[in-house]
């Protein structure tokens, strides 16, 4: 009962008399089929390698859940399918997320809270401080972006996750509201109105 309780399901009544669950709540469906599985172990391949050490830890906690729900003969597919999908570095490939840059980006984008990037540009390599306003991240030609209202420059810039050096989160919140994500990559790279 307690062990319930602590994963937090409410349990009410009292030992020797009798429990039950308290009224109202249901158990989710915790059922997942072979495929729905296989794609699950899909993605965390894709995840190991596209993102950086932080959020893949974190996605793996969820697949230790996922895994432990699963019937005794889909854990023994998902054991002997992990063997067979593996996702190579090409040698041009670009340079990986640096290690705990997602997660304060992501944390930011939820607190709406600026933030203090320390960042390589690719034109000189000179190491830039910033602090901006993060609105989305993205994914386009093999690599991560963020996309965010540069203080320093008055406008949106985007910058190559794989150059980030450092993320610093601060307390001050955005000065502005800004359109959504989709608008502002429509507006920057195509030319949307």
């Amino acid at each position: 009962i307690r062990t319930l309780e602590e994963s937090g399901i409410p349990v009410s009544g009292e030992a020797g008399q009798g429990y039950s669950l308290v009224d109202g709540f249901k158990l989710p469906p915790l059922m997942f089929t072979t495929d729905e599985a296989l794609s699950f172990l899909m993605a965390e391949k894709l995840v190991s390698h596209q993102t950086d050490g932080e959020t893949y830890d974190m996605f793996r906690s969820g697949m230790d859940k996922v895994r432990a729900v699963l019937k005794s003969t889909d854990k023994d597919v998902l054991h002997n399918f992990d063997r067979s999908i593996r996702i190579s570095r090409n040698h041009n490939a670009p340079p990986p997320v640096p290690a705990n840059v997602l997660q304060p980006l992501m944390k930011s984008l939820l607190n709406k809270k600026q933030i203090n990037l320390e960042y390589k540009a690719a034109y000189n390599y000179e190491i830039t401080h910033r602090t901006v306003e993060p609105q989305g991240i993205f994914f386009m030609s093999g690599s991560w972006y963020i996309l965010a209202w540069c203080n320093l420059r008055s406008d949106y810039r985007t910058f190559h996750l794989g150059r980030v050096i450092g993320v610093k989160t601060t307390e001050q919140s955005f000065g502005t509201i800004h359109p959504p994500l989709d608008k502002l990559i429509g507006k920057i790279y195509y030319n949307e109105i």
